[in-house]
C-alpha cells in the first residue's frame, strides 16, 4: 500500500558548546541530523523524499530525474558475515525504478559491475526492458556473479534509447585474498580493534592479526569485585587465538576498592601513593602492592600466549605526572619481564612523532622501561609523516638503541572512511572513497619504509550495526557504512595484509614524478613494489616481462607494454610483483632513482644528526675532515655580532638551544638533504627573536655563489612572511649580502650574487619574523653553493 507520509520537525536550539536535549557534544558539526521514521512494524519502501524549510516551501515532490532508480542487493547481513561475500555465489541485485511523472514510461534497466573507483567496467552489461505506470515503481532483480575483487560497485542505470536518465550504485565486497589464519604470527603488521566475535571473524578473513580494546584487560575489569576476585576474558581470547589474532592487554584504571582517598594521585592505588623519587619504586620484592599482584597474576595467567601488554593509555593527555608515569611504567615493565621474559610491553603517547612526553620519557631512561612505543591519530589525511617515524628512530638511537630493537606501533585511530553508496550521509572529511583507499595504502607503505612496525586501527565496526551518530559527525573510524556495507577500507587492508603484512622494506626509490617503495614479501616469497605517480600521465621505463600488477583491491591489471609502465592518476597506488625477492626487484627498478647532479656544489648532508644527546657534538657537520656546515642560535638576537652565535645542541631528533628559547625555538634540522630553520618572533613575557642560523664554512679562498629555494610554513600566529638574510662573516665582522621576503605557504628563489670568501669565512642564512606571536619553519630547498 503506497501512501504519502508527512513529518514536521523542529531543529533544536543549540547551546554555546553545540549540545542539545541535555547532551554536551562539542564535537558535533551542527549541520548533520538523523530523522528516524518509526512506529512501523514492516520496512518502509520510500519512492521519494522532499524537505522544505519553514512554511515557505512546497510539499510537492521534485524528482531527481524523469525516471529515478535505486540499486539494492540481498546481502547475507552484517551479522555474522559482515557482508563480505563469497564470489562463488551470485549476488541478487535489485533495480528499483520510480516514475514520478503523470504518463507511463518505457526504458531499459541496465546492470553493470565496476571497480572501486566507479570508472573501470569489469563485466558486460545486462539489460532489461521495463514499463512503469505513472507514480509507480518497478522492481527488477538480477543475479550478479562478481568478477572484481575488493569493493565492487554494482551499478543500475535507467536509459531511454542511448540517453542515460539516472543511475545508482550498490557496493559489494569479495576479498581478493581471503585469509584463514589459525595460528598467530608475531611478524604480522596489521590489526584492528573489534567489538564482537563476528567482526573478529571478518578481521581474520581480511588478514588482521592484532587487536586492541577487545577484550578488556584493565585492572578495574579483571579485579572488579575485590583483591581476591579474578575475571579473565579467556573465552574471547581463545576465540581470537583460534583465528590467529593476538590481543593487546591495556594495563590501566583502578578498581574502586583499590582507589585512593581522592586527594592523592588518581592514577595510583591507595597502597602505592609514593613520590617519584621513593626508593620503593625500584624494590620489586620489599613492598608488593595490589597493582603488582594484578600485573604478575595477569602475566602468569597468559604466560606464553600470543598477546602484547601496553602500559596506560594516552598519558600525555590523561593528566599524569610524567615522573610518576615513568616510575610506574618502569616498575610494571620489570614485573612483566621478570614473570615472562619473552613478553612485549609498549608505552604510549597520543600523537605521532616525537613530542615532549616521549622525549621526556626517553631522557629519564625510558628505553629500559619498554619494548615498544605506540601512538594514536584521528586526523584526516595521512596517518603520520615519514619524517615523524624517522624522528622516533633517531630519538631512540640517540639514547642507545643502536640496533633499532624498540618497536614503533600505531594502535588507535585513524580516519573516517566514506561509503561508496550514492547519496550518502554528509561525510566528515573532504575525500572520496577511492581517495581514502589510496591514502590508506600510501600511508602504510611510506611509514613501513621509515620504520613503523605495526599498524592497528581503532574500532572498525560495531557488534550489531554499521555506523553510529558519532561516526557521521565525529571522528568515526568504522569500515562499514550505516547500511552495513563494507567500505573501501575492507578491500584496501586485505590487499595490504596480503602484500605487506609479512614484509621487510628493501628500498625507497624516488623517480621522476613517481614514488616506488620496494619490499620483501615474506608471505609469498617475492619482491613487491608499491608505486604511485606524483603527477598525471606518468609512464616509467620498466621491463615488465614476468612482472604482474594489481590495484589496491587486489584486481589484476594488464601490462600491455613490455618496456614501460603507465601509472594511474596522481596518488593512485598499484602493486608491482616480481618473481625474485625484494632485492632483485629493487635492482630492476634502481635506474628510476633520480640522480643528484654531481656539479661540484656544496650541499648539506643527507642526514645530519648529533653523536651525543644534550651536547653540540656533531655540530658543525664535518666534510673531508673539516668543518663545513653549522647550526647556530643567535642570542641576543642581533645577527650582525659574531659573539651572539652559539652552536645548537642535539636533543635526539633536532638541533635546539640550551637557553633563551621559547616553545622549542630556535631549532634546526636536516631531513633527506633539506635543511629547515625554525624560528619564533617575540612573545608577551618572552622578548627577543628566537633565531636559528645555518652557516656554510668555506674550505678555501675563492668566489662562492649560493642558490636556494626557501619555503615557509607558519604554524603559530597569523599568516605572515619571513625575512631571509644572507650574511658574510669573516675576521673583520659581519655584513649583509642580500635579503628576500618569503610569504607563508609559498616558495621563492634566491640566486645570490657571488661572494669572495677566505678560507674559514662563513655564508650565513638567518630568517626572522616581524611582529609578535609568530612561529614557523623555513625549509631551505635545493640549497647548494658553487665555487666559481
Amino acid at each position: 500500500e503506497w501512501q504519502r507520509i508527512s513529518i514536521r520537525f523542529q531543529v533544536p536550539s543549540l547551546d554555546a558548546k553545540g549540545g542539545f536535549v541535555g547532551s554536551d557534544n562539542a564535537w558535533w558539526n551542527k549541520r548533520s541530523w538523523i530523522i528516524n521514521l518509526g512506529g512501523n512494524s514492516k520496512p518502509l519502501w520510500v519512492d521519494g523524499l522532499t524537505v522544505s524549510y519553514d512554511d515557505a516551501g512546497t510539499d510537492a515532490y521534485v524528482p531527481t530525474a524523469a525516471i529515478e532508480v535505486t540499486a539494492d542487493a540481498t546481502l547475507p547481513g552484517y551479522q555474522p558475515s559482515a557482508n563480505i561475500l563469497d564470489p562463488a555465489t551470485p549476488v541478487p541485485v535489485r533495480g528499483i525504478a520510480f516514475n514520478p511523472g503523470t504518463e507511463a514510461q518505457t526504458a531499459t534497466l541496465r546492470f553493470e559491475q565496476y571497480d572501486y573507483t566507479g570508472t573501470r567496467r569489469l563485466a558486460d552489461p545486462i539489460d532489461h526492458a521495463i514499463s512503469i505506470p505513472p507514480g509507480e515503481s518497478v522492481v527488477v532483480e538480477q543475479a550478479i556473479s562478481l568478477i572484481g575483487r575488493g569493493l565492487v560497485i554494482a551499478r543500475v542505470s535507467v536509459l531511454q534509447g542511448d540517453t542515460l536518465v539516472h543511475s545508482s550504485d550498490q557496493p559489494l565486497t569479495a576479498l581478493a585474498f581471503p585469509k584463514a589464519a589459525t595460528k598467530h604470527d608475531n611478524r604480522e603488521r596489521f590489526g584492528a580493534s573489534f567489538r564482537s566475535k563476528h567482526l573478529a571473524q571478518a578481521g581474520q578473513k581480511i588478514g588482521l592479526a592484532w587487536t586492541r580494546w577487545y577484550p578488556h584487560f584493565n585492572w578495574a575489569t579483571v579485579q572488579k569485585d575485590g583483591p581476591d576476585s579474578w575475571a579473565f576474558p579467556d573465552e574471547t581470547c581463545e576465540q581470537l587465538w583460534a583465528m590467529g589474532i593476538a590481543p593487546t592487554a591495556v594495563l590501566h584504571s583502578t578498581p574502586k576498592w583499590a582507589e585512593g582517598d581522592g586527594k592523592s594521585d588518581k592514577h595510583l592505588a591507595k597502597d602505592m601513593q609514593w613520590p617519584a623519587d621513593d626508593p620503593r619504586w625500584a624494590d620489586l620484592d620489599g613492598t608488593v602492592t595490589d597493582w603488582d599482584r594484578y600485573i604478575v597474576t595477569l602475566v602468569t595467567h597468559y604466560h606464553g600466549k600470543p598477546m602484547v601488554y601496553e602500559f596506560a593509555n594516552e598519558p600525555d593527555i590523561g593528566k599524569w605526572d610524567s615522573d610518576i608515569y615513568f616510575a610506574l611504567a618502569k616498575r610494571t615493565y620489570q614485573l612483566i619481564k621478570r614473570t615472562d621474559p619473552a613478553a612485549t610491553m609498549l608505552v604510549n603517547e597520543t600523537w605521532p612523532g616525537v613530542r615532549g612526553w616521549t622525549r621526556s620519557f626517553a631522557k629519564k631512561g625510558g628505553l629500559d622501561a619498554m619494548d615498544g612505543h605506540s601512538f594514536h591519530n584521528y586526523s584526516p589525511g595521512h596517518l603520520a609523516t615519514p619524517g615523524s617515524m624517522n624522528d622516533l628512530r633517531q630519538l631512540f638511537r640517540s639514547y642507545g638503541d643502536t640496533e633499532d630493537r624498540t618497536e614503533i606501533w600505531f594502535n588507535e585511530g585513524w580516519m573516517y572512511v566514506p561509503t561508496s553508496i550514492d547519496y550518502p550521509a554528509p561525510p566528515i572529511i573532504d575525500m572520496t572513497a577511492p581517495e581514502a583507499a589510496h591514502v590508506i595504502v600510501r600511508s602504510a607503505t611510506m611509514l613501513f619504509s621509515e620504520g613503523l612496525d605495526k599498524f592497528i586501527t581503532f574500532h572498525i565496526g560495531y557488534g550489531g550495526h554499521g555506523k553510529s551518530w558519532w561516526d557521521w559527525v565525529g571522528s568515526g573510524t568504522e569500515w562499514w557504512d550505516d547500511h552495513g556495507n563494507p567500505t573501501v577500507a575492507v578491500g584496501a587492508y586485505n590487499g595490504l595484509c596480503h602484500f605487506l603484512g609479512l614484509s621487510q622494506p628493501v628500498q625507497h626509490i624516488e623517480a621522476e614524478q613517481a614514488e616506488l617503495h620496494v619490499f620483501d614479501d615474506l608471505r609469498n616469497n617475492r619482491g613487491v613494489a608499491v608505486i604511485w605517480a606524483t603527477a598525471n600521465q606518468v609512464t616509467l621505463a620498466i621491463d615488465t616481462t614476468e612482472l604482474s600488477a594489481f590495484d589496491v583491491m587486489g584486481n589484476p591489471l594488464a601490462l600491455p607494454d613490455p618496456k614501460q609502465l603507465a601509472l594511474p592518476t596522481t596518488g593512485h597506488p598499484i602493486y608491482l610483483v616480481g618473481l625474485g625477492d625484494g632485492t632483485a626487484l629493487a635492482q630492476r627498478l634502481a635506474h628510476l632513482q633520480v640522480q643528484k647532479v654531481d656539479d661540484g656544489a656544496f650541499r648539506v648532508p643527507e642526514q645530519w644528526i648529533g653523536t651525543e644527546v644534550r651536547t653540540s657534538a656533531g655540530n658543525p657537520a664535518m666534510v673531508d675532515g673539516a668543518e663545513r656546515w653549522r647550526f647556530d642560535q643567535i642570542w641576543p638576537d642581533d645577527p650582525l655580532k659574531a659573539e651572539n652565535y652559539k652552536p645548537l645542541i642535539w636533543n635526539g631528533t633536532t638541533w635546539v638551544a640550551t637557553d633563551h628559547s621559547h616553545g622549542g625555538q630556535p631549532a634546526g634540522k636536516v631531513t633527506k638533504g633539506v635543511a629547515t630553520l625554525t624560528v619564533r618572533s617575540p612573545w608577551n613575557g618572552n622578548n627577543g627573536q628566537k633565531l636559528s642560523a645555518l652557516s656554510f664554512i668555506a674550505p678555501e679562498a675563492g668566489s662562492y655563489r649560493l642558490s636556494v629555494d626557501p619555503a615557509l610554513k607558519n604554524w603559530d600566529g597569523k599568516r605572515k612572511s619571513v625575512d631571509l638574510r644572507l650574511l658574510h662573516v669573516n675576521a673583520d665582522g659581519i655584513v649583509e649580502c642580500e635579503r628576500i621576503s618569503v610569504a607563508d605557504g609559498s616558495m621563492v628563489e634566491l640566486r645570490a650574487q657571488p661572494v669572495t670568501l677566505a678560507a674559514g669565512d662563513r655564508l650565513v642564512l638567518v630568517p626572522a619574523f616581524s611582529g609578535l606571536h609568530i612561529a614557523g619553519n623555513l625549509s631551505l630547498k635545493n640549497l647548494h653553493i658553487i665555487k666559481e
